[in-house]
Formats: C-alpha cells, sequence, structure tokens
C-alpha cells in the first residue's frame, strides 16, 4: 500500500510543476464561453428588403468553445479549438436572418509567464466546419456558405486553482469571412444585386476553465 501511495505521488509531479515551476503539464483542456463584437455590412444593409418592422443591425454574437493544447518546450504551445457562432437580428414577426457557424482552429502559443499565473500571446488560422443560415422573408430559406479560411491573433492570461484548474480570460482579432451565400444554386443577393458574404471579423472576448495534466 506504502508503495501505491509513493507511485501515485510521483505520477502527480509533472502536472503539480506545471503551476509551481512552469515545467511539465504537457497537455491542457479547456473550454470557455464569450462575447463578440461584429457588424456584418452585407447583412446590416439589407433592411430595405424587408417590409416593417425591418430586423435590427447585427452587432455582437455569443459563442463557445473548446480546445486541447500541447505544450512544445517550457514556452510554446499548439492547440486545437473548435468554436460555434450563433447571432440573429430578428425583427418581432420573426424577419431576419440568424447565424450558426461552427469553426475549427490550428494555434500557436507563446507563453511569456508560466506559473502560479501564466500569460501567451498567439496567432492560429481556422476554417468554417459547418453553417446555416436560415432567412425569413415572408417565407424561410436556409442559405450555406463554402468554406473560406480565417486567421485570429491572441492574448491571453490565467490563473492556476491547485495542481490541476485554472480560469482564464482571453482577448482576440478574428478575421472571418464566409463564401457567397446560396440555397441550391440561387445566391442571396443585396440591393445592389451583389452576393451576400457575412463577415464576423471583430474583436472577441471568453473566459472559461483549464484542466492540465
Amino acid at each position: 500500500m506504502r508503495i501505491l501511495l509513493i507511485l501515485l505521488t510521483l505520477s502527480l509531479v509533472p502536472a503539480a510543476s506545471f503551476a509551481q515551476k512552469g515545467k511539465g503539464g504537457k497537455v491542457s483542456l479547456k473550454a470557455y464561453y464569450g462575447y463578440a463584437s461584429v457588424s456584418p455590412a452585407n447583412v446590416n444593409t439589407n433592411h430595405s428588403q424587408y417590409t416593417a418592422p425591418r430586423p435590427g443591425d447585427i452587432t455582437s454574437h455569443q459563442y463557445y468553445g473548446g480546445g486541447l493544447g500541447f505544450m512544445l518546450g517550457q514556452k510554446f504551445e499548439v492547440a486545437a479549438q473548435y468554436e460555434m457562432y450563433e447571432a440573429k437580428n430578428n425583427a418581432s414577426n420573426g424577419n431576419g436572418i440568424t447565424i450558426d457557424m461552427d469553426m475549427a482552429w490550428l494555434d500557436f502559443n507563446y507563453y511569456f509567464v508560466r506559473s502560479a499565473w501564466y500569460v501567451y500571446l498567439g496567432a492560429g488560422a481556422g476554417m468554417t466546419v459547418s453553417s446555416s443560415f436560415p432567412r425569413k422573408q415572408t417565407t424561410t430559406v436556409t442559405y450555406s456558405a463554402d468554406n473560406n479560411i480565417a486567421f485570429e491573433g491572441q492574448l491571453g492570461f490565467g490563473r492556476m486553482l491547485g495542481n490541476h484548474f485554472s480560469l482564464f480570460l482571453e482577448a482576440a482579432y478574428k478575421s472571418i469571412t464566409t463564401g457567397d451565400l446560396k440555397s441550391g444554386s440561387t445566391f442571396l443577393t443585396n440591393t445592389g444585386n451583389q452576393r451576400v458574404k457575412v463577415d464576423m471579423s471583430g474583436l472577441y472576448a471568453s473566459a472559461g476553465l483549464g484542466i492540465h495534466f
């Protein structure tokens, strides 16, 4: 029994040292929730196509995400993340558009500080995994868009809670623009008869929980 306790204690040393000395802790999981400040111009300038009451502008949206990170040495991390975005501008009569997008990201982060507190700066690229754009104007038509590559840069900091958990905040700028919205072979166009894309670029801020091993 004593030997088992010793082995168990030794097995926890690498994870514990992440919080105390910035060593070990090669793997981390995180889940987070946030809000974004965005203004998709093609959507927000299309209101004249609707009858009153018309939908309002989309100026923000909520998003959820989760990720898995691996430390490459003491300072660098590669992280894969999956995020779900939702935004809508429906009027009281239901007219408007709903934006539902899922995106996968691959980021590289550099840790300036990695102890009881940690601070990192990173950048990465992503791609839309799935998207759906239901739009109601008398009837409801659901549009889709071709996948485009997106880019982001982020700054984050967190606080370890013991040896294995942390709370963190992250601010990011994401450059996200969809392909042309279409339903079958029919493209959604604006009042100038131009094909509509959805630009979800803007500032993103999130808070979440990390688990470190």
